[in-house]
């Protein structure tokens, strides 16, 4: 059954874009009353060649897909209905079907909340210790609430990814997560020089009064807050260099048993250099009883697969080379990435090699009378 539905699936999305290649659809919107079909995808490559006690090496390779009808039953809302496909190169349970469905409403401009299925971990915003990039390959499809306010100076994401839901007498615990991304420029358009304020907010929470897991509940929060500026600003040649500082906090709701510690601290010191497609930076890491259960593991205290191991503290060297490729005014991107991370104290040598090619969801509307 599942691979009939990825073949009919596979189909729809082929026709879609012959539809969209021969003009037959029309971009950019979908009007009141009109349905429209929308198809992104997301072909990637990552290696991580990890050498230490706190977290393995592995291989993420595969393709995502979401085809989806698209209604805008009136102006500022817009339901999103289809499925999230995942193959993954040499697994035979592929593909991993998922349904999609999501109800976004548009309060104001730049202000919108949506229900549902949401678009993927990679628009909060988040630091990598908090909410690890690589989701955006492993653990794309999330399902809860989010609330945008995206307007001049002012960027907030609130959300809830919930993970796992039970009813009264299940044998497992709730799951999710709540997060709050925010942001404060200062300048306008045009500025050769800016500050930007990050406030960040990750709760992790597992628990459930209705179910029967033996087990207590956790919480995790980590908050995390800083300065970036930004300067040699070049917006049509998309140039700038930018150095930052960000503090974090990590505290559990009670000391959970399997880890040693209910709270810790880091701070990252970065630098990064935008030069058209190119992307280059480095960072200086302490941190002392760090723990994030949604963020890179690499920057954290306590293993991933070894019980009862943690390493209080940590300096880690770190630097990244991108190369980001937009095609077709941004609808399709092709990346190529670098990363790499040195333990001081170790001395050892980590890196992350990434290779993406993405097409970026847009919607066509279906032709109608006199257009």
């Amino acid at each position: 059954m599942k691979h009939r539905l990825f073949l009919l699936t596979l189909m729809a999305s082929l026709t879609v874009h012959s539809l969209v290649l021969n003009g037959a659809m029309r971009g950019d919107t979908v009007w009141a009353g009109r349905p429209g079909i929308s198809f992104g995808s997301l072909s990637f490559f990552r290696n991580n060649e990890f050498y230490n006690p706190l977290t393995r090496g592995y291989t993420l390779t595969g393709s995502h897909l979401r085809p989806l009808l698209v209604w805008s039953p009136a102006a500022g809302a817009t339901v999103k209905a289809g499925a999230f496909i995942s193959v993954w190169s040499g697994y035979g349970g592929s593909p991993v079907l998922k349904p999609v469905f999501s109800t976004t409403f548009e309060l104001a401009p730049g202000i919108s909340i949506t229900v549902g299925s949401l678009d993927g971990p990679d628009v909060h915003g988040m630091f990598d210790p908090h909410y690890d990039s690589e989701k955006l390959y492993s653990d794309f499809q999330e399902e809860g609430f989010r609330f945008v306010i995206n307007r001049g100076r002012i960027f907030s994401d609130t959300w809830i990814d919930w993970e796992r839901f039970i009813f009264t007498g299940d044998r497992h615990r709730e799951e999710l997560t709540f997060g709050e991304s925010f942001r404060y420029i200062t300048g306008s358009r045009g500025n050769k020089f800016r500050f930007e304020f990050p406030v960040q907010l990750l709760a992790k929470h597992l628990g459930g009064d209705i179910s029967i897991y033996n087990a207590p509940v956790e919480t995790h929060v980590n908050i995390a807050g800083g300065a970036r500026m930004v300067f040699g600003i070049d917006e049509p040649g998309r140039r700038n260099t930018a150095i930052e500082a960000t503090g974090f906090i990590y505290g559990a709701g009670r000391d959970p048993s399997d880890i040693d510690f209910g709270k810790g601290r880091a701070l990252w010191l970065r630098a990064d250099h935008t030069r058209g497609d190119l992307f280059v930076s480095g960072g200086l890491w302490f941190s002392d009883n760090f723990h994030s259960p949604n963020g890179n593991r690499i920057y954290g205290s306590i293993s991933d697969y070894r019980d009862g191991v943690t390493i209080p503290l940590r300096t880690i060297v770190s630097g990244s080379v991108n190369f980001a490729k937009p095609v077709e005014t941004g609808l399709v991107t092709f990346l190529q990435g670098f990363d790499w991370y040195y333990d001081v104290k170790a001395a050892r040598f980590d890196y992350t090699m990434t290779l993406h090619i993405r097409i970026n969801e847009k919607v066509y509307r279906f032709p109608g009378k006199g257009q």
